[in-house]
């Protein structure tokens, strides 16, 4: 794994930044497009990579869940948790009485209309809310990507290169959502687009209305390939990556 993670060192991308975008959900037959903000603007800046204080130490992210989901939201928070750290060396813990820094994962308390997660790790406690259209596999796998560190794939300061946003088919109330990163703002190391990230978008979001004719996003020849959609598995730069980003947790 360390030779193999030396090897990819020039090909795969840590994002951690902190912005707001949409919690979306698919189904075979219709879309339903729940507009959250899933990640708070963070004061300290978005260049998680060059400041190690807001990476989680040696990959261990102490957590504590509230005794108020369900048996079956308990479930996907459990998978979603289980799908990072068995395959990357990320581990997610109970806290304990010695945990300074942790998230507490909790349903909405009436205080907030949105799911969110912040990137990274700030210090203290911070909060985790995730609830409704966000209890679902693939939306808590990627609030999950954010709380260890990472951010979007079409916001990354090189998209253009791989792919086109249609801002004309974009609800201008969510222009927003598809901010491009200044690479000031992001050290990246020079490593290929991940169209089958988790932290990949579908074509559609944020679109007007669910049309494929009329994309938020395509392919740089203008096609849409079905790496546009959410998916519930990390992929294999998902995994290397978080693996480069905590140095293999040591």
């Amino acid at each position: 794994m360390d030779f193999l993670l030396i090897f990819l060192a020039c090909s795969l991308c840590i994002w951690a930044e902190v912005h707001a975008v949409p919690i979306i959900s698919e189904t075979e037959n219709k879309t339903t497009i729940n507009w959250k903000n899933d990640v708070v603007e963070d004061p300290k800046g978005r260049n998680f990579w060059t400041n190690p204080a807001q990476r989680w130490p040696k990959g261990r992210i102490p957590y504590v869940l509230s005794s108020e989901y369900s048996a079956a939201d308990v479930k996907i928070i459990m998978d979603a948790m289980h799908e990072w750290s068995s395959k990357t060396c990320v581990r997610f813990t109970p806290k304990t009485p010695s945990d300074t820094s942790y998230v507490e994962i909790t349903p909405n308390d009436g205080t907030s209309s949105y799911c969110y997660c912040h990137v990274g790790r700030r210090g203290g406690k911070q909060l985790m809310k995730m609830f409704g259209e966000c209890m679902r596999p693939a939306a808590m796998i990627h609030e999950f990507g954010h709380l260890i560190g990472f951010n979007h794939e079409h916001q990354r300061p090189d998209r253009s290169d791989y792919i086109t946003v249609h801002f004309g088919n974009i609800d201008p109330a969510f222009h927003f959502a598809f901010d491009q990163f200044d690479r000031r703002e992001v050290d990246a190391l020079k490593m290929p687009y991940d169209f089958n990230s988790v932290m990949q978008y579908p074509f559609f979001a944020f679109a007007k209305k669910y049309d494929k004719k009329r994309p938020s996003m395509t392919l740089k020849d203008g096609s849409i390939d079905a790496i546009f959609r959410e998916t519930e598995q990390l992929s294999q730069i998902d995994i290397l990556k978080t693996q480069l980003y905590f140095n293999n947790c040591r």
